[in-house]
């Protein structure tokens, strides 16, 4: 099969993954370079990275075998797609993929309909109008927690968004992420995860709070108030039951956005002031649309997964969400 053609004809679903392969290894070049370590572990597939409990030593021999190996034909990798290393802390989110790896060392991303990642665990978002029994999401321990996030309920972000909520104790954690390819096998990663950010800049997160904005240009104020404390009722509402929200034009709703802020109301704390939350969870529902809970947030909750910022497209990062987290502890009122 032509090479070209082998590596075109995946993406329109005329071969399977294994022919594509077949084509792509016997030359050609995709992509040039890649951006991440991955690993596989699989017989038969470069094995790429190290194993949950590697040391330092072993490590460090298995990225300089990583270089020898490179070269090998029918090699996967797990890549971020925006090219950064895989390395993430409480709070931020990076999104994943997988690559094939060609003889001369370019690359060619694998479909993401023909991926399936298996470890860490996927969350599926309860349903906001019926939720399920509380507290489906991982619970934190030694190990650092993350997880997938499947909703249904918002479409911003693809299966490969891996998001990071808690360090773990213990020192130098990481997480292996594991994917498989459809007629290929599997393929794993290491991502070193940074300890929780201590403290936060407060007035840089009063700057983001009124800064970042969803696609249609709503910032996190224009629903849930300047001070983080809630969107009050409609005026007149006297059982305050009716709120309206900036981005519904016009429509009511019968919940309000919720208080974010170091206040406590007569429903219960606002989340700054709940000791269920941290700034690690913060980003995960600022993001993943999704509650300490793995209850799916409500529309008219905004795409915050890509927020417009100078750089338009940009993620949220760890010290994005320990600042805005840090500013909303200082709002009781």
């Amino acid at each position: 099969m032509n090479v070209r053609f082998a590596c075109a004809a995946i993406f329109l679903g005329v071969v399977s993954v294994a022919s594509w392969l077949e084509g792509c290894s016997s030359g050609g070049s995709g992509t040039s370079g890649d951006a991440g370590g991955g690993s596989t572990t699989d017989s038969g597939i470069l094995a790429d990275s190290p194993s949950t409990d590697s040391s330092d030593a072993s490590r460090g021999s298995s990225d300089a075998s990583r270089d020898d190996g490179a070269s090998m034909a029918r090699t996967l990798r797990i890549v971020t797609t925006n090219g950064v290393a895989l390395r993430g802390g409480p709070g931020g989110a990076l999104n994943l993929s997988v690559v094939f790896v060609l003889t001369d060392g370019g690359t060619v991303p694998v479909p993401t309909d023909q991926i399936t990642w298996i470890a860490p665990e996927t969350v599926v978002a309860q349903d906001p109008n019926s939720p399920g029994p509380n507290g489906i999401l991982p619970e934190a321990g030694s190990n650092p927690t993350a997880f997938f996030v499947n909703n249904q309920y918002s479409g911003q972000f693809g299966a490969g968004a891996l998001f990071i909520v808690d360090p773990g104790s213990a020192s130098d954690g990481g997480i292996q992420v594991t994917a498989s390819v459809a007629d290929v096998g599997e393929v794993s990663a290491w991502v070193a995860v940074s300890p929780a950010i201590d403290g936060g800049d407060p007035m840089r997160g009063h700057q983001l709070f009124d800064s970042i904005a969803s696609a249609d240009n709503l910032v996190c104020g224009s629903c849930h108030g300047m001070t983080g404390a809630g969107s009050p009722p409609i005026e007149g509402d006297g059982a305050g039951t009716q709120y309206e929200l900036p981005s519904t034009n016009g429509n009511l709703y019968t919940y309000p956005a919720p208080g974010l802020n170091n206040a406590s109301t007569p429903a219960g704390p606002n989340l700054a002031a709940d000791p269920t939350w941290n700034a690690g969870l913060l980003g995960m529902a600022i993001q993943a649309d999704m509650d300490n809970q793995g209850v799916a947030l409500r529309g008219p909750m905004p795409d915050f997964f890509l927020v417009v910022t100078g750089d338009a497209g940009k993620t949220l990062n760890e010290q994005d969400v320990a600042d805005i987290y840090a500013w909303l502890r200082t709002q009781t009122n």
